[in-house]
C-alpha cells in the first residue's frame, strides 16, 4: 500500500478575516495525522487583501494562487487542482472555518481502510452531524437538496457541504473537465464520479456557521441557474448514450 499523501484545495473569496486561522487549524490537524500533505489556497479575486495575509505566512506546506478577478468557486477549485502534486488523495475544503477539519482525518481513515470507496463527503443531514446555522441557511440547504434529488439520482443526502476527500486519480480528471464555475460545481463533480461508478460515503460534520459566508440571494440564483444547465447537459448526454447504444 502506498504511503498516504493529501492535496488540500481551498478556494477563498473575501476570507481575509479567517484565512490565517483556517490554514493554521488545518495544518495542526494534518500534523496530528502525520501524513505528507500540501495546502493550496486559490484567492478567487483579491478584493480584501487576503494575499497579504498569505504572504505573511511562512509554512512549508502552503502555496497560493491569486486570480485576477472573481470567477467562482468551481473555477477556483479547478485552478487549485491544476497546481496539485500527484498525491494519493485530494481534499476540497471551504475557507470559512465553519467546518471542523477533523473531518479530513475521518475521511482519510475511511479511504485507507475501504478500497471500494472513491469519495468521502460531509453531510449536514447525517444523523450524527452537529449543525448550528441560521434558519435561512437551513431552509436554503434543504430546498436545494430537494431540487437536486428531483432532477438527479446520485445517491447522497446532499451535495454542498464544504468537505470532499477522494482519490486523486478519480477526482482530478473530472475536476479539470468541469464546465461549472460557481457553487454548483459540487453537483457536476458528483455526477462525473457517478458516471465512472465511483462509490460515495457520507460522514457527519461539525458545522458552526460564522459571519463570513458569501452566500446571498444573487449566489443562490446563480447556483439554481447552474444546476439547471447541468441538468440539461446531463439529459443530453444520456440521450446521446442511448442513441449510440441503439445504433450498435
Amino acid at each position: 500500500m502506498s504511503v498516504p499523501s493529501l492535496s488540500i484545495i481551498i478556494p477563498s473569496y473575501r476570507k481575509v478575516g479567517v484565512i490565517k486561522e483556517t490554514i493554521e487549524t488545518i495544518i495542526e490537524e494534518m500534523h496530528l495525522l502525520d501524513i505528507k500533505f500540501e495546502l493550496i489556497v486559490v484567492v478567487d479575486g483579491d478584493i480584501d487583501g487576503t494575499s497579504k495575509v498569505l504572504n505573511s505566512l511562512t509554512l512549508k506546506e502552503l502555496s497560493f494562487f491569486v486570480s485576477v478577478k472573481n470567477y467562482g468557486k468551481g473555477h477556483a477549485v479547478k485552478q487549485g487542482v491544476s497546481r496539485a502534486s500527484n498525491f494519493k488523495y485530494c481534499a476540497l475544503f471551504d475557507a470559512d472555518l465553519d467546518l471542523s477539519p477533523h473531518s479530513l482525518r475521518d475521511a482519510i481513515e475511511i479511504l485507507e481502510s475501504e478500497d471500494n470507496v472513491g469519495l468521502v463527503l460531509g453531510s449536514k443531514f447525517h444523523p450524527d452531524s452537529i449543525v448550528n446555522y441560521s434558519h435561512f441557511r437551513g431552509f436554503q440547504s434543504k430546498t436545494y437538496s430537494l431540487i437536486v434529488k428531483r432532477l438527479f439520482s446520485i445517491g447522497v443526502s446532499e451535495t454542498q457541504t464544504g468537505i470532499k476527500v477522494g482519490r486523486m486519480d478519480l477526482m482530478k480528471p473530472i475536476l479539470m473537465d468541469m464546465n461549472t464555475d460557481g457553487f454548483a460545481f459540487d453537483l457536476e463533480l458528483l455526477l462525473g464520479l457517478k458516471d465512472i461508478d465511483c462509490t460515495f460515503q457520507e460522514i457527519p460534520v461539525v458545522l458552526n456557521q460564522g459571519q463570513n459566508s458569501t452566500v446571498n440571494i444573487f449566489s443562490i440564483y446563480a447556483t439554481i441557474r447552474e444546476t439547471l444547465n447541468i441538468y440539461r447537459r446531463h439529459k443530453l448526454n444520456r440521450k446521446l448514450e442511448t442513441k449510440c447504444q441503439h445504433s450498435r
